[in-house]
């Protein structure tokens, strides 16, 4: 599934989400207590609140720096993956890992703790690289 900017509501990015788990979950990853899990209920938790009409609860269940990060990673996570049809790849496959053990927000890396995150901004490269027609190397 090519990244592409597309109008989305809350309950259709949260379905994109789920599809990433899923297949992520095909390909024999380990999905849960990851950090894309952490993204997933931040939005499951904003489409509850909204679903209920608890609208004013939002901000003091998910603050805004919080849906900001998750939502910004949760993206590049799903950019990155979208390009690549088989998960498996071994170099692939070793970079997502580790890309999905990282810590769930920014603020809580250090120096030595931020390479799942720049795994991730590789990855993002090679998926833009890829969609423009370049062949990206997967080792």
């Amino acid at each position: 599934m090519p990244h592409r900017a597309e109008k989305t509501d809350y309950v259709g990015y949260s379905k994109r989400l789920d599809d990433l788990c899923a297949r992520l979950k095909a390909a024999d990853y380990r999905v849960n207590s990851s950090r894309l899990d952490a993204y997933r209920k931040t939005f499951a938790t904003n489409e509850l609140l909204i679903r209920e009409n608890r609208v004013s609860e939002l901000l003091s269940k998910i603050p805004f720096p919080t849906f900001l990060n998750d939502f910004y990673e949760s993206n590049e996570i799903l950019e990155a993956c979208g390009e690549f049809a088989d998960l498996n790849t071994p170099g692939l496959r070793d970079r997502l890992e580790r890309v999905l053990s990282g810590t769930g927000e920014l603020k809580e890396e250090t120096p030595g703790s931020g390479e799942p995150r720049n795994l991730l901004f590789e990855l993002v490269i090679a998926a833009t690289l890829k969609r423009s027609g370049f062949q990206v190397k997967e080792v």
